[in-house]
C-alpha cells in the first residue's frame, strides 16, 4: 500500500481454491468511519478482540483475515502504547545460530532470547536457516522493542538424491552406482585430437 492509498499488486495467481488470507501488520488508525489503518478499509464487529482505546492517529497492531467479498475482517487490533515516535515493522531473518540463551539472526545484532521475558516467545524447535518474523517498534528515543508474536515463516526442505544404501540405479549418465552405495563417474580425457 502506498502512501497515498494506492494498492500495489507484487503477483496475482489463480488458484482453484482460494486459500484462507490474514494479515498482520502494524500502522496508524487513518479513519474510523468506516474504520481505517494505513488507509485500508478493515471491517471491525463483534468478534473481533480490541486492546486498548483506538482513535484517530494511534499506532496499532493488526490481525486481519480477507472475506470472500474482498473486505478484510479484523480478527485483532491492539493499540501500541507508548506512543512510538519512529514507527514499527517487521522483520524477516535467517536463523544462524541455536543455542540455550535463544537464536542469533542473520540481519540482527543481538540474541533473540525468550527465556528472561514471559511476553516473547519463540516458536518450538527452530534450526539454523529457518527464517522468523519479528515484530519491531522504534521508540521516540530510539529504543527498540520486538512486540507481538515471533513465527516461523520458512524452513529450508532438505533433499537428499542418493541415499547411499547401494540399491538402485541412481547415478547420473556418464557415472555409475559402486557397492559402497557411492557413484562414480569417468574423468574425460584433456587430450586434444
Amino acid at each position: 500500500i502506498l502512501p497515498d492509498g494506492t494498492r500495489v499488486a507484487t503477483s496475482i495467481q489463480l488458484v482453484n481454491e482460494a486459500p484462507i488470507q490474514i494479515v498482520r501488520f502494524t500502522g496508524t488508525v487513518t479513519g474510523i468511519d468506516p474504520w481505517l489503518v494505513n488507509g485500508l478499509p478493515l471491517t471491525i464487529d463483534a468478534d473481533t478482540i480490541v486492546l486498548g482505546n483506538l482513535e484517530l492517529g494511534v499506532k496499532v497492531r493488526v490481525i486481519a483475515v480477507l472475506l470472500a467479498d474482498g473486505r478484510w475482517r479484523v480478527l485483532s487490533i491492539w493499540v501500541l502504547t507508548p506512543e512510538f515516535g519512529q514507527g514499527c515493522f517487521i522483520l524477516s531473518s535467517p536463523i544462524t545460530a541455536v543455542n540455550a540463551n535463544g537464536v542469533q539472526l542473520k540481519h540482527w545484532p543481538e540474541i533473540i532470547d525468550d527465556d528472561n521475558d514471559d511476553e516473547l516467545i519463540l516458536p518450538d524447535d527452530l534450526k539454523i536457516d529457518d527464517v522468523i518474523t519479528l515484530p519491531i517498534c522504534v521508540g521516540g528515543e530510539g529504543q527498540i522493542i520486538i512486540i507481538g508474536e515471533i513465527e516461523l515463516v520458512y524452513r529450508p526442505i532438505i533433499i537428499i538424491i542418493n541415499p547411499g544404501n547401494g540399491g538402485g540405479n541412481n547415478a547420473p549418465p556418464g557415472c555409475r552406482d559402486t557397492s559402497n552405495g557411492g557413484i562414480e563417474c569417468s574423468r574425460r580425457s584433456s587430450r586434444r585430437s
